[in-house]
């Protein structure tokens, strides 16, 4: 059977969304930061998801429960059930989605069971990754762009991998015209390259 998802929530007139932003792009500052001082604190690219995780919580506006049907909720969520296409079959799974309180104080819908299959479009969400090649983050973008969301992330990190700069580039600008901010850095030896599309702006630096 078809699966179908209704609700009166519009992410275009929550206002709590616009300070959530402000929160993730703090939190994946200071993972990109971290990252440039210690390429190797976590080996694989899930460690990297766990960080940012924590990183989310350190923010009180994120660190909340929501109420569903009776039932607490978490806002912050890992692998994250893409919105259903327009023949309602899933797709992928979101590294992190962040659900907002009037999302989910929007009845009748959702359900609760709409939470428990993952139905609800996240308005905030976060792709990783690490050490892939520019086509990774080009299918990152598709599925931002196929979703929708209200606000999408791009986490792209490298270390000692090397990266196609003019690929790259237009990547980012093809997420930044469809809404989506991307930050990455790339660590070789003693020099960070890094682009933040948070606070904290772009440049070279040595480590150490």
């Amino acid at each position: 059977m078809k699966k179908t998802f209704a609700s009166s929530y519009n992410p275009e007139t929550d206002s709590w969304l616009a300070g959530a932003a402000a929160s993730v792009e703090k939190a994946i500052d200071a993972v990109v930061e971290e990252f440039i001082k210690h390429p190797y604190l976590h080996r694989v690219e899930h460690s990297f998801h766990v960080r940012v995780i924590e990183q989310l919580k350190q923010e009180p506006a994120l660190n909340q429960r929501a109420v569903i049907a009776g039932e607490e909720i978490e806002l912050i969520h890992k692998e994250w059930p893409e919105a259903l296409g327009a023949d309602g079959q899933r797709r992928g799974n979101f590294d992190i989605a962040i659900l907002s309180p009037a999302q989910c104080a929007a009845l009748p819908a959702p359900a609760l069971s709409d939470y428990a299959e993952g139905l609800l479009p996240a308005p905030v969400v976060i792709e990783i990754g690490l050490n892939y090649g520019e086509s990774h983050l080009e299918n990152d973008i598709e599925k931002l762009i196929r979703s929708k969301p209200k606000h999408g992330y791009l986490l792209h990190l490298l270390r000692e991998s090397a990266c196609d700069e003019r690929k790259l580039a237009e990547l980012v600008a093809n997420a930044a015209a469809a809404g989506y901010k991307t930050a990455y850095a790339q660590v070789t030896g003693s020099t960070a390259s890094f682009k933040y599309r948070g606070a904290k702006g772009q440049g070279t630096a040595h480590r150490g």
